[in-house]
This record gives structure tokens, sequence and C-alpha cells, in this order.
């Protein structure tokens, strides 16, 4: 559980540190923020004894890969 919530927090801050860099357009980092806590939020309350779900910790880091490797 420790790493679930610490690995969307972290994922979370990095959207914020994408909002201040001029690298991907601002809602980039506004869809990694609400996609992370939005996760962290539900999953304890709608699967309290398995919250690891591991495809839901890529899904915006593969998104930003894909953005920033189009814009390259």
């Amino acid at each position: 559980m420790a790493f679930v919530v610490l690995s969307f927090l972290a994922k979370a801050v990095f959207g914020a540190a994408l909002l201040r860099t001029e690298l991907l357009p601002a809602w980039f980092g506004w869809v990694t923020i609400l996609w992370n806590l939005g996760w962290l939020a539900i999953l304890p309350v709608a699967r309290p004894k398995e919250v690891y779900y591991p495809w839901l910790h890529y899904v915006a880091l593969l998104l930003i890969g894909i953005a920033l490797l189009v814009r390259g």
C-alpha cells in the first residue's frame, strides 16, 4: 500500500513540475495530476484489499513520453 501511495504522489508532483516547464502544453501536467490523485482517492474505496494495478502507474507517463517523441 505504501508503494502505491508514494508512487501516485510522486507522479502527481511530476505533473506539477510539467506545469512549470515549457516542454509540453499545460494540460499534460493537469491530466497527470488529476489522473494520479484521482486513482489515489478511488482505489482504496473501490478495492480496499487490492490497490496495486500496475498499468495505472504507466498511463500518464506513456502519454507524456509519446507527446515528447512527437514534439521532438
